[in-house]
């Protein structure tokens, strides 16, 4: 509790409670025998999370660290599946397969003995979880629009049809979890020739999410709810935010757009490292995109650095991964000018499957290909964003010849109505938010708010104005005027 209060505003702990209950209170300690408190019928929320260059990481400061913060969730109701993969990854050779486990398998073991330290329960898996056959894998484009063919390739690596997660290995982690203990995953598959092999993390996880979400059963008793990468290169680079990373991304509106930027960034590589870079930033945001899209609404992907998964709350700065579970939503607001001087710079990246957006430019738009605006459903959305009635025939007849845009998120989640209005004294217009909704639904979840704020921003680079009270708290998100 003193977690939630330190990180969390009232209604984000509400939020949390409507997710995932009230913490579990202490059990009795007793010279007998533990026994585990008995479990009801929702499903074990987890967070799988990859890290990466696991190998690399110091045993003083950084492991300890996140060792401590793999436990915090699980008390805060969100165990871990950790997947580590050292840092030639993949690419480790197979010619001795005996040294190969008895190298992972000691690294495994280093990431368990220090979430024991730390108060937690952990247990490794090495080779004994996955599976990998012979047969061929099917090379079929998933997307027959994608024409990046560095991201088709690395998709088809990802999913690799010939890993397996059998039925008892879902079981095993499934038991595991409910007993609050973390299956640290070595990214070794089972298999007759060679009798092991190295696959990627990113293929593990992938797999991972592939089954749990086409079986009915386990869909039912365990949910992903996060997917996490842990990877020293951190979130996905924002160029408009003074080198930092983007904050959020709505993935279904800004998927391919990211992907082409990276794409042609690294096809015009200056030196190898950069290439290399880059190359893992496709890899993050394309097995994050992945991994979403077989998961539930709820889901979200989380991109940081060890170092920041590793760091501990203090007064003036609250924990990253605790702040996303608690909140669900990324430790810095998107909306922040991100021109101002005084708004953070990040490394991390929240990411969601989120919501397509439409942009209107009249309200009978007709050159529109996605479909017409409905006025009656944005009506419906106003007045149960703001709680009140709305005089429909003034307002469409204020308005009618002076839409600039209006921006539907989702299913009517979200909407923002801008107007061209004079400025007084010039023949110039400017844009005027008139209206920013929100259905009462999706307040304070999904993101909705940030998704319309960001496309505002986007269409309206230069200038935005709107009314507000001075005790208004969204007047920090505002540029100043000069």
């Amino acid at each position: 509790m003193t977690i939630l209060s330190a990180q969390a505003t009232r209604r984000d702990v509400k939020s949390y409670f409507g997710r995932f209950g009230k913490p579990s209170p202490k059990l009795p300690t007793s010279n007998k025998r533990r026994t585990m408190p008995s479990v009801d019928n929702a499903p074990v929320r987890t967070a799988l999370i990859k890290l990466c260059q696991a190998d690399a990481l110091s045993n003083i400061d950084l492991l300890p660290g996140l060792a401590k913060t793999l436990v915090q969730l699980g008390k805060l109701g969100m165990p871990s599946c950790l997947v580590i993969e050292p840092r030639d990854g993949y690419r480790l050779p197979i010619s001795n397969p005996i040294s190969l486990r008895e190298r992972l398998a000691e690294l495994a073991y280093r990431v368990v003995d220090t979430i024991e330290s730390q108060g937690g329960r952990a247990q490794p898996l090495v080779g004994d979880l996955l599976t990998k056959d012979d047969s061929p894998m099917d090379h079929s484009p998933r997307d027959p629009n994608q024409s990046n063919s560095f991201t088709q390739k690395l998709e088809l690596t990802i999913d690799d049809r010939s890993i397996n997660f059998p039925l008892s290995s879902m079981d095993l982690v499934h038991k595991l979890l409910l007993r609050n203990t973390i299956p640290v995953i070595v990214p070794l598959a089972g298999g007759l020739n060679p009798s092991i092999s190295p696959i990627s993390g990113d293929a593990t996880m992938y797999r991972v999410c592939a089954e749990v979400s086409k079986n009915p059963d386990f869909a039912q008793t365990l949910s992903i709810e996060r997917i996490i990468i842990i990877d020293p290169i951190g979130g996905l680079p924002s160029q408009s935010r003074r080198g930092g990373s983007h904050l959020y991304i709505n993935l279904q509106q800004e998927y391919t757009g990211i992907v082409d930027d990276l794409s042609a960034k690294l096809n015009s590589a200056g030196d190898v490292r950069q290439s290399e870079t880059l190359r893992f930033h496709l890899r993050n945001i394309v097995v994050a995109n992945m991994c979403l899209r077989l998961l539930g609404s709820t889901s979200s992907a989380l991109i940081t650095t060890p170092k920041i998964a590793a760091s501990q709350a203090s007064q003036s700065s609250p924990q990253s991964l605790i702040h996303n579970l608690l909140t669900d939503k990324p430790l810095i607001s998107p909306s922040l000018p991100w021109r101002r001087s005084t708004t953070p710079i990040s490394e991390t990246t929240l990411l969601r499957l989120g919501l397509p957006v439409v942009v209107y430019r009249s309200l009978d738009d007709r050159d529109n290909a996605s479909r017409a605006l409905d006025f009656s459903r944005l009506v419906q959305l106003i007045e149960d964003s703001f709680g009140r009635r709305l005089a429909i025939d003034a307002y469409k007849s204020r308005i009618q010849d002076k839409i600039a845009a209006i921006i539907i998120a989702g299913d009517y989640e979200g909407a923002a109505i801008v107007t061209n209005e004079s400025a007084p004294g010039s023949t110039r217009c400017i844009p005027y938010l008139d209206k920013f909704a929100v259905s009462s639904n999706s307040q304070g979840s999904k993101g909705v708010a940030d998704i319309v704020f960001n496309v505002l921003t986007s269409l309206f680079p230069e200038e935005l104005f709107w009314r507000s009270r001075k005790s208004n708290p969204v007047n920090k998100w505002v540029d100043p005027l000069a």
